[in-house]
C-alpha cells in the first residue's frame, strides 16, 4: 500500500517527483507491473496515444495480465470506463487519502480482478480545518530537446500549468466533516514525430533507383508459363507515364509537403501540437448518524476539452491514428455509504454508486479542395467526415483520422453490500457488488471511416513472380489502385447496449495460531451477454446465416449464452517463522468478462443495421477499381446472397466464457535490520478461455481470386470476412520478484525491486507490433510466443531523504530531495511484410533470410535491425518468422527532485519544489518500422519518453 497526501504515513506520493501529478505513476512501481509511457507504445491509457481519455496515462500491466483485464475501484465503487477499460475519474492527488494496488492472488471479495486492483480511498474531512493550495509550471524554455526534433528550427512548444487547492474540516465538531479538492491541469503540448513524405522524383512517376529490382504494370498481368505466381511487365526505365496517372491518385501524391531532409525514408519532421483543459474535483461529506451508524457521500468529476492535431495541417490532415479533432470527455463517480455496527462482534457497510462517462471526439473539417472532388460522399450523413482515410504504407497518412466522430455515453449503476463478522479468531466477511451497466455509441464505426478509406500498399505495382525489391507505394497510388477500399454505414444511427456484472463471495480470516494465518473463500461472478435497446444485435450462425435478436426464436442476446460457471476459489497462507521472518504462499482462480473485446461489445456493427463495404484485393491480379471512381454509395441493407462480396461480419460463438486466470505465488519477507525488510517472491499466473478472433471466411492460400475460394462463398456471397470470436486463448507468466525497502525512519526512505519475468500468449494484445494474430488460424501453434507486454527485466527505485544540516532552522532546514529511476529491458516486436503473400487477403509476417543475422554489427537506431535478413513469403505461403522474436532499445529513466520547505507554525508550511523528468536527458527510443520492403523499415524514429523536462512548483499546506 502507497498512502496518499494526507496520510499520516507519508512517504513517497508527495515527496516524489511525479510526472504530472499522476499517482498511477506510483502503482507501476511494484514488483511485476509496467505500464504508462514504459508499456507497448500502441496500447491504449499509456500517454502517448493522442486519443489518450486521460492525458498522463492511466494503463496497467500487471504480471502478464492484459492491460484491459484491471479493476478500479473509488471508495469501493467500481470507476472503470467499459471499452478502453481506463479510469472513468482519475481522482487528483490532493483528494486521495490512500490507494493500494493489488496485483497477485486479491481475496475473495474482488472480482473481475484477472489484472490489478487499483484501490482507492478518498479524503475525508476532521475536526481541525486543513487545507492546501499548490500550483506546478513547466515550459520548453527549460526543457532539452526532443531526440528527433529538429536542431534548424525553435523547440516544440510545451507549456503546462496545474493548479489548485483543498480544504477539509468541520460542519458540527465530532459529528459532520466535510473535504473537498479541485485541479485544473491545462497543457500546450507540441509533440516531434519522423515521418516520410514522398520525393520530388517519384512524385513524376520516374522510380529510377527507387524501387530495386523495378516497378511493374499491373494491367499486364497474366498467368506464368513456368506455373506458380503470375507475371507482370516491367515499365520501361522504371517510369510510369503521366497518362496512367489517376486524377485523384496523382492529385493525393502532391498533397504531401516536400522532404526537408535528404533520402527516401524519415525525411520530414512534424510537430503538431495539442491543446487540453482538465477539471478534476471532489467533495465529501461524511456524518456520524448514532454512535453505531456511519454515512458518507462523495462526489467526483474529470472533465477534458481536448483540441487533437492532424499531423500535418487542417488542409490535408495526416496519419489516421492521431484521432484529431475537437474531444470533450466527462466522467462523473458518486457514492452513497452507510456503515451500520450491527452488534460489537458484525458490522454491515451498504454503498450505492453511479458513474457517468461522455465523449464526443469530432473530426477536423479539412480545407483542401480534392476531398471534395471524391466522388461518392453521402451529403445526407451528418456525421460524415470531411476526407476519407488514406493509408499509404511506408508513408504519412493523408486525410481526416479512424473511429471519428466518436460518441459514447455510458451510465453504471453499482449495489454493494458486506458484512464483517469477528468470531473465535475468524474475520469472516461475506456479500454482493452489483453492476449494472449502460453503454451507447453513435456513428462511431471503430477502424472505419464514414466517408471511407483507401488502403495504398507496393502490391499493384510488384511482380507477383518475384517480389523481392519489387513495387513501391506511391507507384500504385499515381496509378488509383488500392490494395483496400472500406466504407462504414450506420442505418441505425445509435445503439445502447445492457449488461449486467453481478459478484458475490464469502470468505474466512483465520488466526489459526500466533504463527500461521489462513486467508480463504469463493468469489462467484456471473456476467450477462450483452443486449441492445432495441434489438438492434446480430450474431453468426456458422451453418451460414445471421442471427437477428428477437426474430426466428433468436434471445436478444444472438444466442449468446451466460457463462455460470465462474466459481474462483481463493487461497494464501502466511507462516510466521520467527520475528523477522514470515513465508507466505496463494493460489486463486480469477475470471473477467472480456466485454471490451471488439466484436463481443459491437455485433450491432454489421448488417442489417450497419455493414461496412469492403472491397479488399490481393494485389496479384489485374486491379478493376481506381480512386477516380470514389467510394460506393450504399444506404440500403445490403442483401448477402447476391454478390459481390463487399460486406463483412462478426460472430461469437455461444458459449462465449469469461476469461480465467489461475494465479499462484510463494514469498519469503525477511527484516533485516529496524527498518528494513527484504523480500523475495515467486509469481505466475496461468491464463485460459481468454478472447481470440479469427476470420473463418478466410480462403486458403492458393492461386486465383480471394472471393470465390471462401468458405461461404456460395451461401453468402455477398460477404467477405466474418470475424469469429472465440474464448480460447491461453498464456503463461512466471517471474522472480525481489525487492529491499528501508522504511522511513532518520529521515531517509528508500524502495528498490527487480523483476525478471517472461510472459507467453497466442492471442496477441492492444499495443505494439505482433503482427496478425492469428497468421494462420489453422496453426494457433504458431502465435505461441512472447507477449506484447514481456519485460524480461524490470528495476524501479525510490528514495526521499530530508537532508540533515540545518534540521529545524526557518530558513536554512527543511530541504528535501526525492527520486523515481526506472530500467526496464526492450519490449518485443514483430516484422511483417506488405500485402498478402498468401493470397487470402490476411496479412502476414516475413521469412528469416538464412545466414543473415537480423541484428547488424554497427547497430544504431537508424538501422536497428537489418531489412535484408527478411523477406517476402513466397506466393500462396504463410510467413515462417515467429512472433515477437525482436526487441527494441531498453527503457532506463531517472526522474529527482529538489524541495525547500518553509514551516510557519505547526500545521502551516510552504513547499518550493524543483522537479527534473528524465534528469539525464537519456533517450527513451520506442519500436523500430517494422514492416520489411518499404522504406524505413528497420529504424527508430520516436521516442516513448520525453526528453529532459523541469518543473517549479509551489505548495502551500495550512
Amino acid at each position: 500500500m502507497i498512502s496518499g497526501c494526507g496520510s499520516p504515513q507519508v512517504r513517497t506520493t508527495c515527496k516524489s517527483p511525479l510526472n504530472g501529478r499522476n499517482f498511477v505513476q506510483l502503482a507501476i512501481l511494484a514488483p511485476g507491473v509496467s505500464g504508462l509511457d514504459y508499456a507497448q507504445p500502441n496500447t491504449i491509457n499509456t500517454g502517448r496515444r493522442p486519443d489518450e481519455l486521460r492525458p498522463g496515462g492511466t494503463a496497467i500491466q500487471a504480471n502478464g495480465a492484459l492491460s484491459q483485464s484491471n479493476q478500479v475501484l473509488l471508495d469501493g465503487i467500481d470507476n472503470t470506463e467499459m471499452i478502453s477499460q481506463t479510469f472513468i475519474v482519475r481522482p487528483a492527488v490532493e483528494g486521495i487519502q490512500e490507494f493500494k494496488v493489488i496485483t497477485n492472488n486479491a481475496g475473495a471479495e474482488y472480482g473481475r480482478s484477472v489484472g490489478a486492483v487499483v484501490v482507492v480511498t478518498s479524503k475525508s474531512g476532521s475536526n481541525s480545518f486543513r487545507g492546501s493550495v499548490f500550483e506546478f509550471l513547466r515550459n520548453e524554455r527549460f526543457d532539452a530537446r526532443n531526440y528527433f526534433a529538429r536542431t534548424d528550427a525553435p523547440k516544440p512548444p510545451f507549456k503546462l500549468n496545474q493548479f489548485g487547492g483543498s480544504l477539509g474540516g468541520p460542519v458540527a465538531r465530532n459529528r459532520t466533516f466535510f473535504f473537498a479538492n479541485y485541479e485544473s491541469y491545462r497543457e500546450v503540448f507540441g509533440d516531434t514525430q519522423v515521418v516520410t513524405v514522398p520525393v520530388a522524383q517519384i512524385r513524376g512517376g520516374d522510380f529510377r533507383g527507387v524501387a530495386p529490382n523495378g516497378v511493374f504494370d499491373p494491367l499486364t498481368t497474366r498467368a506464368n508459363p513456368a506455373g506458380g505466381a503470375a507475371i507482370r511487365d516491367r515499365f520501361p526505365s522504371d517510369q510510369i507515364p503521366a497518362s496512367r496517372f489517376d486524377p485523384i491518385g496523382s492529385g493525393l501524391v502532391n498533397l504531401w509537403p516536400l522532404p526537408q531532409r535528404a533520402g527516401l525514408a524519415n525525411n520530414y519532421v512534424v510537430n503538431p501540437v495539442k491543446r487540453s483543459k482538465i477539471h478534476r474535483a471532489d467533495g465529501r461529506i461524511d456524518h456520524q448518524l448514532s454512535p453505531k451508524d456511519t454515512l458518507f457521500y462523495r462526489y467526483s468529476i474529470d472533465w477534458a476539452d481536448m483540441v487533437i492535431p492532424d499531423t500535418f495541417d487542417k488542409n490535408i490532415g495526416g496519419n489516421e491514428a492521431s484521432f484529431a479533432g475537437d474531444d470533450t470527455v466527462r466522467g462523473r463517480n458518486m457514492v452513497g455509504a452507510w456503515t451500520r455496527a450491527i452488534s460489537p462482534a458484525v458490522i454491515g457497510d451498504f454503498r450505492y454508486g453511479y458513474t457517468q462517462f461522455n465523449m464526443a471526439l469530432l473530426p477536423t473539417t479539412l480545407t483542401n479542395p480534392i476531398w471534395r472532388r471524391i466522388p461518392g460522399r453521402d451529403t445526407n450523413d451528418p456525421f460524415q467526415p470531411s476526407a476519407p482515410i488514406v493509408g499509404t504504407t511506408g508513408y504519412a497518412g493523408l486525410g481526416n483520422t479512424r473511429s471519428t466522430p466518436l460518441i459514447r455515453d455510458q451510465k453504471t449503476h453499482s449495489v454493494v453490500a458486506n458484512i464483517s463478522m469477528m468470531k473465535s479468531g475468524h474475520n469472516i466477511k461475506f456479500g454482493a457488488d452489483m453492476r449494472f451497466r449502460q453503454t451507447g455509441e453513435t456513428a462511431s464505426p471503430p477502424g472505419e471511416s464514414a466517408f471511407g478509406r483507401w488502403v495504398f500498399d507496393p502490391s499493384y505495382s510488384r511482380n507477383p513472380a518475384s517480389p523481392a525489391g519489387t513495387g513501391e507505394t506511391i507507384a500504385t497510388m499515381l496509378m488509383g489502385y488500392p490494395i483496400a477500399i472500406r466504407r462504414d454505414v450506420f442505418v441505425a444511427g445509435t445503439a445502447t447496449l445492457n449488461t449486467n456484472e453481478l459478484n458475490f463471495y464469502v470468505r474466512d480470516e483465520w488466526r489459526v495460531n500466533s504463527k500461521l494465518t489462513l486467508n480463504y473463500g469463493l468469489h462467484y461472478e456471473v456476467n450477462t451477454p450483452f443486449v441492445e435497446k432495441k434489438d438492434q444485435w446480430v450474431n453468426f450462425d456458422p451453418a451460414g446465416r445471421q442471427l437477428i435478436a428477437g426474430r426466428d426464436g433468436v434471445s436478444r442476446s444472438g444466442n449468446i449464452n451466460t457463462d455460470y460457471s465462474a466459481f474462483g476459489p481463493r487461497l494464501s497462507i502466511a507462516y510466521q517463522m520467527d520475528k523477522k521472518t514470515v513465508i507466505r504462499s496463494g493460489y486463486g482462480l480469477f475470471y473477467f468478462p472480456q466485454g471490451n473485446a471488439g466484436t463481443n461489445i459491437r455485433q450491432f456493427r454489421q448488417p442489417p443495421f450497419d455493414f461496412v463495404v469492403n472491397l479488399p484485393f490481393s494485389g496479384n491480379d489485374i486491379p478493376g477499381t481506381r480512386t477516380a471512381q470514389g467510394f460506393p454509395l450504399t444506404t440500403t441493407v445490403p442483401d448477402l446472397r447476391r454478390g459481390p462480396a463487399f460486406y463483412a461480419l462478426r460472430g461469437v460463438t455461444p458459449n462465449f466464457r469469461n476469461g480465467q486466470m489461475q494465479q499462484f505465488n510463494l514469498t519469503v519477507q525477511r527484516e533485516v535490520g529496524r527498518d528494513a525488510v527484504v523480500t523475495a517472491a515467486v509469481v505466475g499466473s496461468a491464463g485460459a478461455k481468454l478472447y481470440w478472433s479469427r476470420n473463418i471466411n478466410q480462403p486458403d492460400p492458393r492461386p486465383g481470386a480471394v472471393d470465390p475460394r471462401r468458405p461461404y462463398a456460395a451461401l453468402l456471397p455477398a460477404v467477405t470476412g466474418v470475424n469469429w470470436l472465440e474464448s480460447s486463448g491461453n498464456s503463461f507468466f512466471s517471474s522472480m520478484q525481489l525487492s529491499f525497502e528501508k522504511r522511513f525512519s532518520k529521515a531517509f526512505y528508500f524502495l528498490g525491486n527487480w523483476t525478471w519475468s517472461h510472459g507467453l500468449d497466442n492471442v496477441g494484445g492492444d499495443g505494439g507490433a505482433n503482427g496478425p494474430v492469428p497468421q494462420n488460424p489453422r496453426n494457433r501453434r504458431a502465435d505461441w510466443a512472447s507477449s506484447n507486454s514481456d519485460v524480461r527485466h524490470r528495476v524501479n527505485l525510490a528514495a526521499t531523504y530530508t537532508l540533515p544540516f540545518a534540521r529545524g532552522h526557518r530558513v536554512f532546514g527543511g530541504w528535501e530531495v526525492g527520486a523515481l529511476s526506472v530500467l526496464q529491458a526492450g519490449l518485443p516486436f514483430t516484422v511483417t511484410v506488405p500485402g498478402s503473400p498468401s493470397n487470402t487477403g490476411a496479412g502476414s509476417r516475413a521469412n528469416p533470410v538464412p545466414g543473415v543475422n537480423p541484428i547488424p554489427a554497427n547497430r544504431r537506431i537508424s538501422f536497428w535491425f537489418d531489412p535484408a535478413a527478411f523477406a517476402i513469403p513466397p506466393a500462396f505461403t504463410w510467413g515462417t518468422l515467429g512472433r515477437n522474436t525482436l526487441r527494441a532499445p531498453a527503457l532506463y529513466n531517472f526522474d529527482y527532485s529538489v524541495a525547500k520547505k518553509f514551516a510557519f507554525s505547526e500545521h502551516r508550511q510552504l513547499e518550493f519544489r524543483t522537479e527534473f523528468f528524465n534528469g539525464l536527458n537519456h533517450p527513451q527510443f520506442g519500436l523500430p518500422a517494422a514492416t520489411a520492403g518499404v522504406g524505413g523499415a528497420g529504424s527508430i524514429t520516436s521516442t516513448q519518453r520525453s526528453n529532459r523536462q523541469i518543473q517549479f512548483a509551489l505548495r502551500l499546506t495550512f
